[in-house]
């Protein structure tokens, strides 16, 4: 199962993707939403940004759900 399907999976639905450039470097934005909440990541890979947008889901997770 890919991290997309994964997140998906936990609840969270992805909001935005854009791939974009920069100097004329290739980079993508991935956004996810679960209800109020919203997690974000942002790099030059898929996988650098979703593992940024996975880590912020494990924070806000742990908060909502505790320790």
């Amino acid at each position: 199962m890919n991290v997309v399907d994964f997140l998906r999976k936990r609840g969270w639905m992805v909001a935005v993707h854009n791939d974009y450039r920069i100097g004329g470097e290739l980079h993508t934005f991935w956004l996810f939403t679960k209800g109020h909440f919203c997690a974000k990541g942002e790099g030059r890979t898929d996988a650098d940004a979703l593992a940024q947008v996975s880590q912020r889901i494990n924070e806000l997770e742990a908060i909502i759900h505790g320790p």
